[in-house]
């Protein structure tokens, strides 16, 4: 563990950090602003459900029964403004084209 690098290695696994999974990436814990005033996603994800996060002004995918949570806010991170994200409880994003596919 005194070097540099396997410290990082190590580090990865068991924080689940080094893990990766096609189709899906890990979202960062960034600011968001909702109807309720702000909060991270973090915050949102804390009751270890799914959740649907509109940063735009989306209709509502195909699919959607409510088995995940819902949530319309603004963010300035200009690498997720306006997308719609299926964020699974982990914290990875996945197309919400397979909404029913992760959540069905």
């Amino acid at each position: 563990m005194r070097l540099p690098d396997a410290n990082r290695y190590f580090s990865g696994l068991l924080s689940g950090l080094g893990l990766s999974y096609p189709g899906a990436h890990r979202v960062p814990d960034f600011d968001l602003t909702t109807t309720a005033g702000p909060t991270r996603l973090s915050a949102l994800l804390r009751s270890g459900r799914g959740l649907l996060l509109d940063l735009g002004d989306h209709a509502t995918p195909p699919g959607f029964t409510g088995q995940v949570g819902f949530v319309r806010a603004s963010t300035d991170d200009a690498e997720y403004r306006g997308r719609l994200l299926l964020v699974r409880p982990d914290g990875y994003a996945v197309d919400p084209a397979d909404l029913t596919r992760w959540f069905g």
